[in-house]
């Protein structure tokens, strides 16, 4: 009886065990970042049925790890779907292993790029979860957080911005009350993860309401002086700065920087973060220096801990705040530093967006430099590795930056028809692409509009094309401002306004210039800052055009209000408006208030502006002129002069000193000295800087012994020549004048009076002749001209007997002499296809030549040789 007795005491251990076990759930609960969600008591009965399907899961798991084939996301789709009808079948629809199964396959799905299935999956995953969370604690935070991975996964590895919006949707649906309660650890960084997504959507109003939960949650759990809390807020910063709310975003970042150093030390890369942000926010308040003072030390803090992805963007971000202010070697360091990172450090691909960036900033700066032919190799090394790029993506957004890059870059040399050409590539791609950023197709539009009108003559045509591009920017703009909050989307409005504005300026159209700068201002209005200055000085301008010199004056104090408050009373554009207003006393016959303006503006300029100091100098003469202070605006003069020669003397230094240091062979670098030596190198054109533009133009008709100011009289008398050139464009005829004739007497004193110097300063007298009308002195000029150019070695076969004969032809159209203006404009071509090809100046002749044969009657055989030619060209 023993032996039974002990089987019957082993049968009822066994049966009690098994008892247990029926309600016992062996699984631990699975956690989800600090939450641990409840699970349904299933027993040891369901765990048993459905082991199969967590196989089928995990098996589905490992198909798709890593460079999974479309053969293993078949599979893995065919198991997950296997594992959710056993989950149905044996636990039931609505049970938590259903929705985790379908939060699987919802992530496999995007990675099939069937996104319309996915969103129908996430959707009855979210339908299971909010079923369970109103009986149980837990599932909205689980919620919560598959939402907010989804989102970044559609987002970061897919680039799927409205199916990413959807998702994003949902989550703004939750009970945040119950996510703050249910995740107090996580909740605060989706709260920020949702609300930066709401940023780039141009949603920055309701990111502000997440910005302040997550601010919430975090001072209650670690208190004010904790690193979190400062992140939170720093976070908060950026949406206040997309929003313009400029000076409330900097107070944050300070107090948010303040924090950061002091709880995690000053070299920690939270700290460099906050620096780069307040360095971008000072760098769209125009306030250049400060921007790369912070700028330089973020880089120094990225340099020892950072991701050297974002160390590159801002090494190139700082480069180019560097070129804006002239800084070019600077700049040029920056920018190939970025190159050796992206590509030796990271070992990024050459044909890859970044570094393709990168060399076209190095192009042009080695371009401004003087660096031409090498300049020349870089930019064809970067449109080789576009077309690669092109060739291997496809369509592709990188490819339309990429593209935008390039073409922008033309148009800065000048190459326009190729421009144009790239953008219109770039805009093919765009439309068939299923989603883009409407920034970069405004863009676009607004960069093509600004080529177009360079590509256009004044002088005929009326920028038709030019205007249609930027309504076409209108429109894009428009369209973001009806689905964005931000001030993004307001600002690029504001900013097509002004450009249009700008062009209806250049066209002589001033009261419509008037009415979108006075459209652009409304807009700017509620937000201040830079932007609003440069509307209202636009009207003001346009105001003083229509001779409304009081209107004129009380808008440029209204800008010195609006720059001071913003940049303090010694700000650059203060010092601008003060200039501005000047020039309008001066034409209501004020001189003595007009020279009291401008020593305030001089004393603004300082030396950091030498050339805006050079305009303040020259209005001040012409207000003592007026006073008949003829000794006194003289010397005034004078004064503008020596500036402006300091700042080419400058620039001609900087490029010699870049020549010398460049790492070239020994035969290429004493070229290219001798070239430097022999070319004064040029500045650049500020918008109304009568003394700038002096772009490169050779000396080398020869040499004068230098006098005790440092410069030769060739020198001198190159520098008038390009003051009267200034002054010819701005229609201050007489005072042209002067200038030639100061410029003839040097170069004739110098060179005699058949020099080639001599011919060019005829022509340009011819040009400003016949802007006032009087031809026949003007024809005379350019037959001079003519005639010293002939007598030269070459025989007149160069560019500026071509450009001599293309004024010749241009007065004679205004004689209504037609047949010889004819002939004339055709000798000019002929000698510019023989001398330059069918160069842009070659385009400019053509244009002038078809009026004269529409002006013979000849309309037709006008338009069919301008597009033959055109065409051939």
């Amino acid at each position: 009886m023993a032996p039974a007795r002990g089987c019957f005491l082993r049968i009822v251990a066994i049966s009690v065990a098994f008892a247990c076990l029926v309600t016992l759930d062996l699984r631990p609960p699975p956690r989800v970042g600090t939450l641990r969600v409840p699970q349904p008591k299933s027993g040891f009965f369901a765990w048993f049925r459905t082991r199969r399907a967590s196989r089928l899961r995990d098996e589905a798991l490992r198909l798709t790890e890593q460079d999974a084939s479309d053969e293993d996301l078949d599979r893995a789709y065919d198991l997950l779907s296997e594992a959710i009808g056993i989950y149905r079948h044996k636990l039931g629809s609505d049970h938590l292993e259903v929705a985790e199964t379908l939060a699987q396959m919802t992530r496999l799905l995007c990675y099939q790029g069937q996104f319309g299935d996915a969103l129908e999956c996430i959707g009855q995953t979210m339908a299971i979860y909010d079923s369970l969370s109103k009986t149980k604690e837990g599932y909205i935070a689980h919620m919560g957080m598959i939402l907010i991975n989804m989102m970044d996964f559609l987002l970061e590895e897919r680039g799927r911005v409205l199916e990413a919006e959807i998702i994003l949707n949902r989550f703004l649906d939750l009970d945040r009350s119950r996510l703050m309660l249910e995740a107090p650890e996580d909740a605060p960084r989706w709260f920020d993860a949702a609300a930066n997504t709401l940023r780039g959507m141009g949603r920055t109003l309701e990111s502000l309401e997440l910005h302040d939960c997550a601010i919430s949650i975090v001072s209650k759990r670690t208190g004010n002086e904790s690193w979190q809390f400062g992140v939170c807020i720093q976070n908060k910063a950026r949406a206040l700065a997309d929003l313009n709310k400029n000076s409330e975003a900097f107070q944050l970042y300070e107090q948010a920087l303040a924090i950061l150093t002091n709880s995690l030390g000053a070299d920690h890369i939270e700290v460099g973060t906050t620096l780069s942000n307040m360095a971008y926010l000072l760098a769209d308040q125009g306030e250049m220096e400060s921007a790369i003072q912070y700028m330089e030390r973020a880089i120094a803090i990225l340099r020892a801990y950072g991701d050297p992805m974002e160390l590159a963007r801002y090494l190139g971000d700082g480069g180019m705040w560097l070129e804006l202010m002239g800084r070019v070697t600077e700049a040029l360091g920056k920018y190939e530093e970025v190159v050796k990172i992206l590509e030796s450090d990271i070992g990024y691909p050459k044909g890859m967006p970044g570094a393709i960036g990168g060399r076209i900033q190095i192009a042009r700066v080695h371009r401004r430099m003087g660096n031409t032919e090498y300049a020349k190799s870089v930019h064809s090394e970067a449109c080789e590795l576009a077309s690669e790029l092109r060739a291997g993506l496809g369509n592709h957004e990188d490819v339309v930056l990429v593209y935008i890059e390039i073409a922008s870059d033309l148009a800065k040399q000048g190459r326009l028809d190729e421009s144009l050409k790239m953008y219109n590539q770039s805009l093919d791609i765009v439309r068939s692409l299923d989603y883009m950023d409407p920034k970069y197709i405004w863009r676009i539009y607004i960069d093509m509009a600004n080529a177009r009108m360079s590509q256009e003559d004044d002088h005929y045509n009326d920028h038709v094309e030019a205007f249609e591009l930027f309504d076409k920017a209108l429109e894009v703009a428009a369209s973001m401002c009806s689905s964005r909050e931000d001030a993004l989307a307001t600002t690029i409005l504001a900013k097509t306004l002004t450009e249009k504005a700008n062009l209806l300026m250049h066209v002589d159209k001033y009261a419509e210039a008037f009415q979108c700068y006075e459209h652009a201002r409304v807009l700017q209005e509620s937000e201040g800052g830079l932007a609003l200055g440069e509307s209202l000085r636009g009207m003001a301008l346009a105001q003083k055009q229509m001779g409304k010199f009081p209107e004129a004056a009380d808008l440029l104090d209204q800008v010195v209000d609006v720059c001071g408050s913003e940049f303090g009373d010694d700000c650059l554009k203060g010092g601008e408006a003060y200039s501005d207003k000047a020039e309008v006393l001066l034409d209501q016959n004020q001189p003595e208030e007009a020279i009291a303006l401008l020593n305030r503006s001089l004393q603004i300029f300082g030396a950091n502006h030498p050339l805006k100091a050079a305009k303040a100098q020259y209005v001040i003469a012409k207000a003592l002129d007026k006073q008949h202070k003829h000794c006194e605006a003289q010397a005034m003069y004078d004064t503008a002069l020596d500036t402006c020669r300091s700042q080419v003397q400058a620039m001609y230094d900087t490029a010699l000193d870049t020549c010398r240091s460049q790492q070239q062979n020994d035969a290429y670098k004493a070229e290219l000295e001798a070239m430097i030596l022999h070319n004064m190198r040029g500045v650049r054109r500020n918008e109304d800087d009568v003394m700038g533009a002096l772009e490169n133009e050779s000396i080398a008709e020869g040499e004068a012994d230098d006098d005790d100011s440092g410069l030769s009289t060739l020198e001198k008398a190159h520098i008038l020549v390009l003051i009267a050139e200034e002054l010819s464009d701005l229609d201050l005829h007489d005072d042209a004048l002067e200038r030639y004739e100061e410029a003839y007497e040097m170069y004739r004193g110098a060179l005699g009076n058949d020099s080639r110097k001599v011919a060019e300063v005829y022509r340009g007298n011819a040009t400003v002749l016949r802007k006032k009308g009087e031809l026949g002195e003007a024809l005379q000029l350019c037959q001079r001209a003519m005639a010293i150019f002939k007598s030269k070695s070459d025989g007149g076969r160069n560019e500026d007997a071509a450009a001599t004969l293309r004024e010749m032809g241009k007065i004679l159209h205004q004689q209504q002499k037609l047949t010889e203006a004819l002939r004339t404009f055709r000798e000019a071509l002929e000698l510019y296809e023989s001398v330059s090809g069918r160069c842009m100046k070659y385009a400019t002749t053509l244009h002038d030549m078809a009026h004269v044969l529409r002006d013979q009657g000849e309309t037709e055989e006008a338009i069919d040789t301008l597009r033959m030619n055109l065409w051939k060209f």
